[in-house]
């Protein structure tokens, strides 16, 4: 969550679901196992802590935090020991991060959290869902409170990321984490590292040509 919140997000993944409800998330992917379409690669982390401790977030006032209804009437998150022994218990059991291993840096986080995002802007764009990568960066500034700072998602890849290495961090992730579609680098993301241009060069040049065969 403070990788997430020092990239510029408002909230990190854990405390938003607590936001959310744990107890929403863990009823949709019961309902997504029953109809066989939930992700390949998905973690039950989350499931134990709902059904077992009954965390189901800050309307209980605890989920991956605990919240105490003095502080900003409960919606402030403070740390859980209860959840640090869990995490702990659950890494060990399927032998994470081991002390051998080194932490997970806050770039490693960041990559992992906000690279897929870009690839499903990509995407999005391939499928002529959206019309240029401005309209997805202008949706996520004003939609979703992606850091004004940073330009958007697509502006990001372009001038903060770079589309080479966005493409094999990507292939890296999903030949480490199959089954997780989110991974697969887009054709259209490919396609513009081939030409060695950024998506939005890519899209001013399309308009170009267009505008062209109009004359």
């Amino acid at each position: 969550d403070k990788a997430i919140r020092n990239f510029g997000m408002a909230l990190g993944p854990f405390q938003m679901s607590d936001l959310a409800g744990n107890d929403i998330g863990y009823l949709i992917k019961q309902e997504l196992r029953q109809k066989g379409t939930l992700y390949e690669r998905e973690s039950d982390l989350g499931d134990e802590l709902v059904v077992k401790h009954k965390r189901a977030g800050m309307k209980v006032l605890k989920g991956w935090y605990n919240y105490d209804k003095r502080l900003a009437n409960g919606r402030v998150p403070l740390p859980s020991t209860e959840v640090d022994d869990y995490v702990k218990s659950y890494r060990a059991s399927r032998g994470l991060l081991s002390t051998s291993e080194k932490e997970v840096s806050a770039n490693a986080v960041v990559e992992r959290l906000i690279y897929p995002l870009i690839n499903e802007g990509f995407k999005i764009l391939e499928e002529n869902i959206a019309y240029n990568p401005s309209d997805i960066d202008i949706i996520y500034l004003y939609g979703y409170g992606f850091p004004a700072w940073r330009g958007g998602p697509m502006h990001f890849a372009d001038h903060g990321v770079g589309l080479p290495k966005l493409l094999k961090k990507l292939q890296e992730f999903n030949a480490k984490y199959p089954g997780s579609d989110y991974y697969t680098p887009s054709r259209l993301l490919k396609e513009c590292v081939a030409m060695g241009i950024g998506v939005q060069e890519y899209y001013d040049k399309k308009m170009r040509q267009k505008a062209k065969s109009k004359l």
